[in-house]
């Protein structure tokens, strides 16, 4: 019973006989659930990034430049490049910046979550070879299309 339950109760039983033959029925409180419903961008920027990640980030095949320079900003690609070559020499994309520092692992990836966090900020959360990580996401509209402008890593389990 609700609170008002309780003193509808109370006032019956002190109201004497005039309560005789009246009832108290229990008042549920329970709210409807909320059903939010998502900007066709925000929908579409969860798309991006679910499919970067699973084809990209968390692949453990040879990585596809198309498909990193069709989804990050020139900015974005930029950084790539200067991870890659702060590790290795030559040309490429230090594509790992998006996800945990563990290598090795136990061979298990996925996405487990993308959630809006501000404007077009997005937490990815993921397993990266049985480690969970988490990585901050800015989308931007970048020649008409939703591109990737900016991550912040957020490593777990693996400093």
């Amino acid at each position: 019973l609700c609170r008002g339950g309780f003193l509808l109760a109370g006032w019956l039983l002190l109201s004497g006989s005039g309560a005789k033959g009246m009832e108290v029925v229990p008042v549920s409180t329970d709210r409807a659930q909320v059903v939010v419903k998502k900007s066709a961008s925000t929908a579409a920027d969860e798309a991006i990034l679910r499919r970067f990640y699973t084809e990209v980030v968390l692949n453990g095949a040879k990585l596809d430049d198309k498909k990193v320079e069709a989804t990050c900003t020139p900015a974005m690609l930029r950084v790539l490049c200067k991870a890659y070559v702060d590790e290795y020499d030559g040309t490429g994309y230090g594509i790992w910046i998006f996800r945990t520092c563990i290598n090795g692992g136990d061979n298990t990836a996925g996405v487990l979550q993308i959630r809006p966090r501000s404007g077009r900020d997005y937490v990815v959360t993921y397993n990266d070879g049985g480690v969970k990580g988490e990585t901050i996401v800015r989308m931007v509209t970048h020649n008409g299309r939703p591109m990737i402008a900016k991550i912040v890593r957020r490593d777990k389990g693996c400093r």
